[in-house]
């Protein structure tokens, strides 16, 4: 019975990334990225170049820790946390392991500050966009079967 719940999840998830994909400005009103806004926050994966059925929230706090919640290759939603830097436009981490990410990222806003872009630096092929959303209750509480990095060897990592 679970697995049909997986399943038929995992089938909704995929319907409604599909669903969400339009041809719309990423960039806001203005027509495109500022690189002004604040990155603390919390956001949640709007769209990535490199993979259109991911599900991703990263929370960046004031005090330099982050937690990322994704859903990438897998039915449930996996929470790994550490620290990040921004220095000027580049943005940067490392995770609770110690393992860094997986390079910096260069950051830039939409006009009204809502969205979030993150270019891969030296692969501008890997960007993604992000708007400032709260991350649902079900899966910080690990009701969609959230798991923490510490049962997780060698897990695909967003950043």
């Amino acid at each position: 019975m679970m697995k049909h719940i997986r399943l038929m999840f995992a089938v909704l998830v995929t319907a409604l990334a599909f669903s969400s994909c339009g041809k719309d400005n990423p960039g806001g009103g203005d027509g495109g990225w500022t690189g002004e806004g604040s990155v603390t926050g919390t956001w949640h994966l709007a769209g990535w170049n490199s993979l259109q059925a991911a599900d991703v929230y990263l929370s960046l706090e004031n005090d330099g820790t982050f937690d990322l919640y994704q859903r990438i290759y897998s039915p449930y939603y996996e929470h790994y946390d550490g620290t990040w830097h921004l220095d000027g436009n580049t943005l940067g981490g490392t995770y609770s392991d110690g393992t860094a990410w997986a390079g910096t990222y260069s950051v830039s806003f939409s006009g009204d500050g809502d969205r979030m872009q993150l270019v891969l630096n030296g692969d501008s092929s890997d960007t993604s966009v992000f708007t400032r959303s709260e991350i649902p209750d079900e899966i910080t509480s690990g009701d969609f079967g959230t798991r923490t990095s510490a049962g997780m060897a060698g897990g695909k990592r967003f950043l």
